[in-house]
C-alpha cells in the first residue's frame, strides 16, 4: 500500500569481482505539486575503488542497472548511463533463445528512442534499465526522472517510500528529499526526529528503510 517504492538491483556481468569493491549511493527527491502530482528525480552515485590490475577487483565493471518503482510510473528523462563494449561478452551462440520462463515474469520490453533506458511490468512494478560501465577510480552518478502514478493531498493522503535493499549488498546509503507546495506543512513524519529538516531522510540499506509523512494546509 505504499505510495512510492524503490529498489535498485545491480547485475555485474563480466566485471570480475568488483562488486565488493563498489559503493552505492542513492539520492531521491521527490517534487510534490500542488495538484497532488509527484516527480521522482533518483541519483544513483556509484565509486569504483578497485585497484588497477589487481586480479579479481582492478578491472571495469559491466553493470545492467534495474530500477524497480511503482506499477505505472512514466519516464520522464534520464541521464548518464552508457553501454560496454559487447566484444567483453564474447560472440553470441547462434542456437540461443529466449527463455521461456523469463519471458512470461517480464513480459514485453519497451525501449525509450531518446535515452535508451529499458522497461517494462515485473512483479507488480515497473522497471526501468540501463548500463553503466565503471573503471577503478571512477566515480559516475546516473540520473531517472519518472512521474508517480498516484497523487496525494493534504489532510487526505500520505508520502509513503519504501526502499528494499539488493540482497547481498552492504553498506549502501540512501537519501530522501521530498519537495512540498507552499500551501502545504507537514503534519506527522517516520522515523521521528526531532530538531532536524522534518522533509530529509537518510539510512544505511543493510536493511529495508522506511520513510513517511503526512501534511496538512498550512494556516493561511
Amino acid at each position: 500500500g505504499e505510495d512510492d517504492f524503490l529498489s535498485v538491483i545491480v547485475s555485474n556481468l563480466g566485471g570480475g569481482k568488483t562488486d565488493g569493491v563498489i559503493r552505492q549511493r542513492l539520492a531521491l527527491t521527490a517534487e510534490i505539486a500542488p495538484d497532488g502530482s509527484v516527480v521522482d528525480t533518483l541519483r544513483l552515485t556509484r565509486a569504483h575503488h578497485g585497484v588497477p590490475g589487481e586480479t579479481f577487483s582492478g578491472v571495469t565493471n559491466n553493470s545492467y542497472l534495474r530500477f524497480y518503482v511503482p506499477a505505472g510510473s512514466q519516464l520522464v528523462s534520464a541521464e548518464g548511463f552508457g553501454l560496454p563494449e559487447w566484444a567483453t561478452f564474447g560472440p553470441v551462440e547462434p542456437d540461443l533463445g529466449n527463455d521461456d520462463t523469463l519471458a512470461a515474469v517480464e513480459g514485453v520490453h519497451e525501449t525509450d528512442a531518446l535515452t535508451g533506458v529499458e522497461s517494462w511490468a515485473e512483479l507488480g512494478k515497473t522497471v526501468f534499465a540501463h548500463w553503466q560501465v565503471l573503471k577503478p577510480g571512477e566515480e559516475r552518478t546516473v540520473v531517472l526522472r519518472y512521474r508517480l502514478p498516484a497523487r496525494i493531498m493534504p489532510d487526505a493522503g500520505a508520502w509513503r517510500l519504501y526502499v528494499q535493499q539488493q540482497a547481498g549488498r552492504r553498506l549502501d546509503t540512501v537519501e530522501a528529499q521530498v519537495l512540498v507546495p507552499s500551501a502545504w506543512q507537514v503534519r506527522e513524519r517516520f522515523p521521528a526526529a526531532a530538531g532536524s529538516e522534518p522533509t530529509s531522510f537518510a539510512a544505511t540499506l543493510d536493511t529495508d528503510a522506511f520513510f513517511g509523512l503526512t501534511f496538512t494546509q498550512a494556516n493561511p
